[in-house]
């Protein structure tokens, strides 16, 4: 008897390390106390020691990327089934000290000359952005050819994963394309009639064939996938709201995949506004169709703080420090009306709208109107998001939230998502939950239209 439960343990074990990884390393002089690692439906934190260590075995189910945060960057790391990797690097000389070691270190040296490969060519949106269409293309096109001469010159790699990764170069860089032409309009404040170039290079979604292999490799197959049910799901639902659960059973049977299935609802899910009565169908729908009792809780109580948070109602009480470390509470701006920005010094569309604020304040500077920016950088950022409001000359009242994301304000605000503009009225009143943001003209038309301004 006890040679079987022996056997039974044994088996038990077996069975588990099959689907352990182990991620261990160490950064010196991090400026962090933990690192990230994210992945399809996948999110973990693991602390650093006080040297910089850090050690987590981790359940993996499938091999393909995933990111890894740390100090302020993010790059993509290669895990799978008993893989174990060791990361160390000197946060203040990253590229040159960056070492991988364990039976996936290949991969994941491959990723971040990668990763380095897009940081040299300075891909930065506020740049890439503004270039003519044939310097965007020649850029893309040279991006793409440097990383699949980068995979294919590297004869150390597992076979399956270079087979993945090169379809996953190709069809990762087909963003750039079809989003020239609207980023070319928002960045540089004109509008491009036609963008036949890059229009010529994207690839038509229902074309692009991929396995399950590839959905669980790579964000960007995850990706299409999703916007493979939005295009069918979504037209649909505008024409019958109400019809939201019928349609979103008959999407769900048309993929017939569990794991993709749960992405799918996850996503539509982060990307709905809770705050609008007619998306709220379709969270009632995802409600009674998912499996995942942790995730309905956590949509029926989001629901909850929406109907709290609506126009007309009385804003949220919140207490903030400001860059010179004073408190400022909500009622320190009685009598005034406000235009809230949440953003954050990392946030790129949050930077390409400064401009414009500077110009709305200027244009409302002397009304009965407070602008408000509150920071969602995290408080080890405390330091650069002082320096950047001295270094844009911000101007208005600017306040950092306590918790980043978790913050009790980001919370009772319904902010998902950065840029978020809200108008609060000289009585405390919510106006617009969801404002215009300074980009676009009527948002003037809006504060112009507030009593006691």
């Amino acid at each position: 008897m006890k040679l079987k439960y022996l056997f039974l343990l044994l088996a038990f074990q077996l069975t588990f390390a099959n689907k352990t990884a182990l991620i261990e390393g160490k950064i010196l002089n991090s400026t962090e106390k933990e690192i990230l690692i994210s992945g399809l439906n996948f999110d973990l934190t693991i602390p650093l020691d006080e040297e910089g260590n850090f050690s987590k075995a981790i359940s993996v189910n499938h091999a393909g990327l995933y990111s890894f945060y740390a100090n302020g960057y993010r790059w993509e790391i290669y895990l799978k089934k008993e893989a174990n990797l060791n990361i160390s690097f000197d946060q203040n000389n990253l590229y040159e000290t960056i070492l991988f070691k364990g039976n996936v270190a290949n991969e994941c040296s491959y990723l971040f000359k990668k990763f380095k490969i897009i940081t040299d060519e300075n891909l930065n949106p506020n740049k890439i952005y503004t270039l003519k269409e044939e310097e965007f293309v020649k850029a893309i096109d040279q991006l793409i050819a440097s990383n699949l001469e980068l995979l294919r010159n590297n004869t150390s790699l597992d076979n399956d994963f270079k087979k993945l990764e090169e379809k996953n170069i190709i069809f990762s860089n087909q963003n750039y394309y079809s989003s020239y032409k609207y980023s070319y309009s928002y960045y540089t404040k004109s509008n491009v009639s036609k963008a036949k170039i890059c229009e010529s290079r994207v690839i038509k979604r229902d074309t692009i064939k991929f396995d399950f292999e590839d959905f669980e490799f790579s964000s960007v197959f995850r990706g299409f996938e999703y916007g493979k049910f939005n295009g069918s799901f979504r037209p649909k639902f505008k024409k019958n709201q109400a019809s939201a659960k019928q349609l979103l059973t008959e999407e769900m049977q048309k993929i017939n995949n569990p794991v993709i299935e749960d992405y799918v609802l996850k996503n539509l899910a982060n990307q709905t506004k809770f705050y609008d009565d007619n998306e709220n169908y379709i969270l009632n729908a995802i409600i009674s169709i998912t499996k995942d009792e942790d995730f309905k809780q956590k949509i029926i109580s989001k629901i909850e703080n929406e109907e709290k948070f609506v126009n007309g109602s009385p804003a949220p009480y919140f207490e903030l420090n400001d860059q010179n470390g004073n408190k400022v509470s909500l009622s320190d701006f009685k009598g005034k009306n406000i235009y809230i920005d949440f953003w954050a010094t990392w946030c790129k569309p949050c930077i390409a709208e400064i401009p414009d604020l500077k110009k709305l304040e200027e244009k409302f500077k002397d009304k009965n109107i407070v602008f408000l920016s509150i920071s969602l950088d995290s408080q080890k950022d405390l330091e650069k998001w002082k320096n950047f409001i001295i270094k844009k000359e911000l101007g208005g009242t600017h306040l950092i939230v306590e918790n980043a994301w978790q913050s009790k304000i980001v919370k009772e605000y319904t902010v998902e998502s950065i840029p978020r503009f809200i108008i609060i009225d000289s009585e405390g009143i919510l106006v617009e939950i969801d404002a215009p943001r300074p980009s676009i003209g009527k948002v003037s038309r809006i504060l112009n239209n507030l009593e006691n301004l």
